[in-house]
């Protein structure tokens, strides 16, 4: 694919590691902490002994984009990599001070005294202008640089604070990584107590990486500039997640904002809320993004956002946005909840729902409920709209086995109608739904004959226990279905009859299930016969259960019994789900 881009004031050229660090580099708050591991200073560390070894004459390290702001440039791509370039040399010179520890002749002292001087020269740790400065982590807190500086000089132990701050825990990683590993390339390819090698082993190491590592530097004086270049190279989320590319862009709109720090902060706070799970933070803006603009796949979400935010205004609203739906998200994905989650939420019907879809493993629902909280709905009509989304997705994926896709996007453009408020209160909202994705009361009954469904742990025995809980609850057994109050040990799931009793393809029948009391069912096992099942349905405390002991002491089970039960089930599912 050929990409065309038209820019002004702009250098491209191949330079040393040497070179590049002749510059004066800074990291803006927009971007990305440091986030390589150990997995990523191996591959790095193994290249530079391909160098080292003769393996390899060169070695191209990547491309850096910068944007020259003032007297020093700013980082738009590539901090990964010089950041990690100055962490190298941090730990050259803490094995070469590990081995002045030694007694060494006046030539070795001097040697490993210019190696130190080198390193000092390329990184200039201790200047005003060092050759790389790292971002704060909020306005007032610049504990990512101050450690990142502290580890030329020796001090790159962390304390209680600092190992929490995960970018600081990632230089501390990667800082070990290659120290540890360095002091055994050299003890693996030196005699012992022979520092002269070992001396001149370092200065290899140091010499090859810096004068055979190159760099692709392109560098604009202007910033949109630098930006699409950006934008151009990281638009395929290879390297970077969808959710650290929109922070960049989102917070490069609003650069020129005096109260850029705090919006930079506010981010953080939300970064926070997610652990720092890219992934988890992308799925995130990805379900408000459907909710307002357009339903689209992760990798084209960037692509989208940047499409829409265009100044600042738009992107503080974004933010915003975010910020104001974080909590209640979290709230709505954990299982079980705590009070506060419950409180946040604001509703226990809302949050039996939520927890619902939770365990049955969707989050089709997320945008039209983003949509009302943003348009500021009562929690009364987000119940109301909330219980139709669920029955549209019972009948639709649980009921009808419809492909998810179509509902994932029929309730994003509806969310988005929401927003806008083409549909402006609760009965447009729920004719639109009916309308648009309810299947009908026919749909049902030609397909519920056949319903079958597989027993288990986790999502399966979830979706069969809210069934036989709401059939349960119609026939006034149990008052209202709280899955959020609900532990799995308090019912069990049971076929009724075995391959003894019925044909092999009524055995996951719905019919064919029941559900009961897990004081009279913990002990029965799957590979039961119907005579432990009716031993518990004679001793339940539901009539439902009870009336089926009955019926199957006088009538036996069959299969047609089992159809029976089916069809009483589909009718109930029409009035339970509408």
């Amino acid at each position: 694919m050929v990409v065309n881009i038209e820019l002004t004031d702009t250098t491209s050229k191949i330079i040393t590691v040497e070179d590049a660090l002749g510059d004066t580099f800074n990291i803006p708050f927009y971007q990305r902490n440091y986030a390589w591991e150990e997995e990523n200073a191996e591959s790095f560390f193994n290249d530079v002994i391909e160098v080292v070894k003769g393996n390899q004459n060169v070695h191209f390290f990547g491309q850096v984009v910068s944007y020259r702001n003032g007297n020093v440039k700013d980082l738009i791509d590539g901090q990964q990599r010089i950041t990690t370039s100055c962490i190298f040399l941090a730990a050259l010179k803490k094995v070469a001070v590990k081995i002045e520890e030694n007694e060494l002749s006046r030539d070795m002292s001097d040697e490993l005294r210019d190696i130190k001087r080198d390193v000092k020269k390329y990184t200039r740790y201790d200047s005003e202008l060092p050759t790389l400065t790292l971002q704060k982590r909020y306005n007032d807190d610049n504990s990512i640089n101050e450690y990142f500086r502290a580890i030329f000089e020796g001090r790159d132990e962390l304390n209680s604070e600092n190992r929490k701050i995960k970018p600081i825990s990632n230089i501390n990683k990667v800082f070990n990584y290659l120290y540890k590993n360095i002091n055994n390339y050299i003890k693996d390819n030196c005699d012992k107590d022979n520092y002269t090698d070992m001396i001149t082993t370092l200065r290899k190491m140091f010499d090859d990486f810096t004068s055979s590592f190159f760099f692709s530097i392109v560098e604009t004086h202007n910033q949109d500039d630098a930006f699409i270049i950006f934008e151009t190279l990281n638009s395929t989320g290879k390297d970077l997640s969808p959710s650290e590319i929109i922070k960049t862009y989102l917070l490069s709109q609003m650069s020129q904002d005096e109260n850029i720090a705090s919006y930079n902060d506010k981010w953080n706070q939300l970064d926070d809320s997610f652990n720092s799970d890219t992934d988890a933070l992308t799925s995130f803006i990805r379900i408000y993004w459907g909710s307002r603009y357009d339903l689209v796949k992760s990798k084209t979400l960037y692509r989208s956002v940047s499409s829409e935010i265009k100044n600042n205004e738009k992107a503080q609203a974004f933010l915003n946005d975010l910020l104001s739906l974080a909590d209640y998200y979290i709230a709505a994905n954990k299982v079980p909840k705590s009070k506060a989650d419950v409180e946040l939420i604001g509703d226990p019907i809302i949050s039996s729902i939520l927890d619902l879809f939770r365990k049955i493993g969707s989050t089709v629902y997320f945008p039209v409920l983003f949509s009302m909280k943003l348009r500021c709905y009562s929690n009364e009509n987000i119940r109301v709209v909330l219980y139709k989304v669920l029955s549209v997705f019972v009948r639709h994926a649980l009921i009808c086995g419809y492909i998810s896709n179509r509902l994932e996007t029929g309730f994003a453009a509806i969310a988005q109608k929401i927003y806008k408020q083409k549909l402006s209160n609760v009965d447009d909202i729920l004719s639109e739904l009916n309308e648009r994705l309810m299947p009908t009361d026919r749909d049902v009954k030609a397909i519920f004959p056949v319903l079958s469904k597989k027993n288990g742990s986790g999502k399966k025995g979830w979706i069969l226990k809210y069934f036989l809980l709401k059939f349960l609850e119609l026939d006034n057994d149990i008052d209202q279905v709280r899955i959020d109050t609900m532990a799995s040990s308090n019912y069990n799931v049971l076929n009724i009859g075995t391959d003894k009793d019925i044909s092999d393809d009524y055995i996951e029948h719905l019919g064919n299930y029941v559900l009961i009391e897990g004081n009279l069912s913990s002990e029965i096992s799957m590979e039961h016969d119907i005579d432990e099942v009716l031993d518990a349905l004679k001793n339940s405390k539901f009539q439902s259960n009870i009336e089926l002991y009955n019926y199957i002491k006088t009538n036996g089970w069959t299969d047609g019994a089992v159809e029976k039960r089916q069809e009483d089930f589909a009718e109930k599912s029409i009035l339970i789900w509408k």
